[in-house]
């Protein structure tokens, strides 16, 4: 059995993704369907013994595009999602793809070693890795 599949909650799972496309289809960017506004990219956060693994989904964007900023305890994912420049539009029939800018302000559970945070950006997806820190806990000796 997959270990990250919510199994009882099947039901519950489709119904928050429906009602989550029907909020987003009411949102006031579609009724200024030109104007761009900001955006809330799709985040995974998973943890391994030595790192903690962000999964962002982000498609559209050019490495230049998003920042990613790390400190010991919070992880930011920044950016801007433009239209796409397409000469000699005569109308609009349907706007589906969010533009704009984004941040995710994610606070971690463990402390990171921020200098060593890496991220890559492949296929509409940012992977951002944070090795946790270490402890320098160490056994102090009592003396008489």
């Amino acid at each position: 059995m997959d270990k990250l599949k919510k199994f009882p909650f099947n039901d519950l799972n489709r119904f928050e993704k429906e009602f989550g496309k029907m909020i987003r289809e009411f949102a006031p960017q579609r009724f200024f369907a030109m104007q761009e506004s900001p955006i809330t990219p799709a985040v995974d956060v998973y943890e391994t013994e030595s790192d903690i693994i962000i999964y962002v989904e982000i498609a559209g964007l050019s490495d230049n595009d998003i920042s990613v900023t790390a400190t010991s305890t919070e992880i930011i994912v920044s950016g801007v999602r433009r239209r796409p420049n397409i000469p000699g539009i005569i109308g609009v029939h349907q706007l589906e793809v969010d533009t704009g800018r984004f941040e995710r302000k994610l606070t971690l559970s463990s402390p990171i070693d921020s200098g060593n945070t890496t991220s890559v950006y492949q296929k509409g997806c940012l992977l951002i890795r944070a090795p946790k820190k270490t402890s320098n806990r160490i056994e102090v000796e009592i003396k008489d």
